[in-house]
């Protein structure tokens, strides 16, 4: 959905001749490729890889991995673990090369019997039939009918060991009843399987708890383990040393080259005085990123108190390149190519102020050079104008755009501030003023819009481009006047979107999206055109034209509407590491009233994407049929792009 500004258009007018074909996705000119290959922002596609010769030598084997007992979860451990497994697709060169990966994965296997708690499990590897240990190095190795050696190992785990007597020691003592010297606290009560895992990872929690508590050089000084292998039983004590309490000191800044390094210290908000937590060292990290003036950041501790008792912290930085250009393409056989442009600055003045200079043209070949669509913009982001927390941001826009529902040229000038309350929320306000003329089914008229825009984002998504956990809720509110025909109106929009993986590889992926918004204050013709709402397209309900549902003029343009409300809902189905299928559903409706009157039904779109996943996100293929079709709308639409629909 989107109240103005022009997205990848299909004119209804053309709409039953032909299929659309959104290129969303920035694709860069490359070396010539295999034909099976294309290549996306600098990676390659579908290639496929050179198949490395193998040594003259190479010993090819077929490994069986028997785990006595059954236990399906124990299996696919020492599965994972196992060197002979993950390599069987790599021959090793010679016998002596096969042996000392098989002599690798006991050592593997036993590690992983310990991380389960079992203590006295047995591992036999046998190589054509034969212990490893009685196998010479320059053996010539007997071969199955398949001509590949057996290699069998064969795993018995034994019972599980539980804990016996537990006890954490803390250096100096701790207060009676205290949880941060109870095993319980820990995992590590007494009849409780002694898994390994367990003990080492209570060991990190200890000294992590220590630390919250204002212990910068807390540590575990010894790990006392004894096992009775008669009563299958496991006594432990951990020693701990917390160390001295200590406030936060001197902030030294390492690898700062254009960034002023007593910017570094004011962005990152060390809180020298105040007690050592690891939490705060974490939140200057990510303050810094947030930056991306860096490629690298590190927010470390010292490693010993200075004379005065506090920690020193130590910001080390790696910086990225300052200027930075980008090129995209985009084609539809109905609106003919689009091409744009921008060039940006990451550091402009020293303290991580950014700007970014973007241009675009669109339509090239499907319409004479006054239909064309232009946009040049300029945006300047200033970090911490008040606290590290809060961005100011300026931005200037001249553009032309024709869609089919209005023609409009503009100018627009923003000036807002952003706050990060926290990881996962943020809110922004700001004024705006836009002088338009703008032409549509009602007429030519002038616009001067002043508004002041205001944003709620709250995100827990673990992946913007391809989540798989989270969500994702979003509030808008606009109060604008027209200064020029002396109107005012309210623009308020909402959307929730949840994302829940119900497999623990998340090969499986449930996704949904629900979108609302409503224009009240003032009646449709008073709305500038491209305030009103829009939908159908690739960012909307899928299968319909963009700008396709809604509002028409007896022509078959869309006029767009005063409210509306849109839902989709996809299962995301990973096939292979780098394929996806998608089957989705959409659906939506914009209306003439400013509330939702259900007065017309929904349009709802089906269809099924690929997806293939790369490391900027998955390249998207859709293909969407309407399920409520109008004479005007296509048999199907096809959609490119790059990231997860929404």
């Amino acid at each position: 959905m989107k109240t103005g500004g022009r997205l990848i258009r299909l004119s209804r007018r053309r709409a039953r001749r032909t299929v659309v074909l959104c290129a969303a996705a920035a694709i860069a000119v490359s070396a010539p490729l295999p034909a099976d290959a294309f290549e996306i922002f600098g990676w390659k596609l579908f290639e496929k890889q050179a198949e490395e010769p193998l040594p003259p030598d190479a010993v090819r084997y077929a490994p069986v991995l028997d785990v006595a007992g059954g236990d399906e979860e124990l299996t696919a451990l020492l599965t994972d673990v196992s060197e002979l497994v993950a390599k069987k697709d790599q021959p090793p060169a010679g016998t002596a090369a096969l042996l000392a990966r098989a002599r690798g994965d006991r050592g593997r296997i036993v590690a992983g019997l310990y991380s389960r708690g079992y203590y006295g499990g047995t591992v036999d590897i046998r190589v054509a039939g034969r212990p490893i240990e009685s196998i010479e190095p320059d053996t010539p190795l007997a071969t199955a009918a398949d001509g590949l050696v057996p290699v069998v190992v064969g795993v018995s785990p034994g019972p599980a060991f539980a804990f016996s007597e537990t006890r954490i020691d803390v250096t100096g003592g701790a207060g009676a009843g205290d949880p941060i010297a109870d095993p319980a606290a820990y995992d590590l009560a007494p009849g409780g399987v002694a898994a390994s895992s367990l003990i080492l990872g209570a060991e990190d929690r200890l000294v992590a708890d220590w630390q919250d508590r204002g212990h910068p050089l807390a540590r575990v000084t010894s790990r006392d383990v004894v096992a009775d292998h008669r009563s299958h039983t496991v006594d432990l004590v951990l020693a701990v040393d917390p160390g001295p309490l200590a406030s936060f000191g001197r902030v030294e800044v390492s690898g700062a080259e254009e960034m002023d390094p007593e910017i570094i210290k004011a962005q990152a908000r060390i809180p020298v005085g105040e007690p050592y937590s690891p939490a705060a060292l974490k939140r200057a990290g990510e303050r810094l990123r947030r930056l991306e003036v860096f490629d690298t950041v590190r927010v470390t501790p010292g490693v010993a108190l200075d004379p005065d008792g506090t920690v020193p912290v130590t910001i080390e930085v790696v910086e990225r390149k300052r200027r930075f250009v980008g090129a995209g393409l985009s084609w539809s056989n109905t609106d003919g190519a689009g091409i744009e442009a921008h060039w940006g600055h990451r550091n402009l003045f020293g303290g991580a102020e950014q700007i970014r200079v973007e241009g675009s043209v669109s339509r090239i070949g499907s319409a004479d050079t006054s239909e064309l669509d232009y946009e040049l913009g300029v945006t300047f982001v200033k970090p911490g104008i008040i606290d590290p927390d809060t961005d100011l941001t300026a931005e200037a826009r001249l553009r032309q755009e024709m869609p089919d529902a209005y023609e409009s040229r503009s100018a627009t000038a923003k000036l807002g501030l952003n706050h990060r309350f926290s990881d996962t929320l943020s809110a922004s306000i700001g004024a705006e003023i836009e002088q338009a003329r703008i032409e549509d089914e009602f007429g030519t008229e002038d616009y001067t819009l002043i508004g002041a825009p205001a944003e709620l984002v709250w995100d827990t998504r673990d992946n913007r481009l391809d989540p798989s956990k989270g969500f994702h809720a979003l509030a808008f509110a606009e109060p604008i006047v027209d200064l020029r025909n002396d109107e005012s109106f309210f623009v308020s929009k909402a959307s929730f979107s949840a994302y829940r993986a119900i497999d623990e590889s998340r090969r499986f992926v449930l996704a949904g999206r629900i979108a609302a918004g409503s224009i009240t204050g003032a009646g449709l013709t008073a709305v500038p055109a491209d305030r009103r709402f829009y939908a159908g397209g690739g960012g909307s309900v899928r299968g319909y034209p963009y700008q396709g549902i809604g509002p028409m003029t007896s022509g078959g343009n869309p006029i767009g509407g005063l409210s509306f409300v849109e839902g989709s809902a996809e299962v995301r189905i990973r096939v292979t590491d780098k394929i996806g299928i998608v089957p989705f559903i959409d659906a939506g409706q914009v209306y003439a009233e400013d509330w939702p009157a259900f007065d017309e039904p929904l349009k709802v779109g089906a269809g099924i994407g690929l997806r293939y996943l790369t490391p900027v996100g998955p390249l998207r293929l859709d293909v969407a049929v309407p399920l409520d079709k109008e004479p005007d709308d296509p048999p199907v639409a096809v959609y490119l792009g790059l990231g997860q629909s929404f």
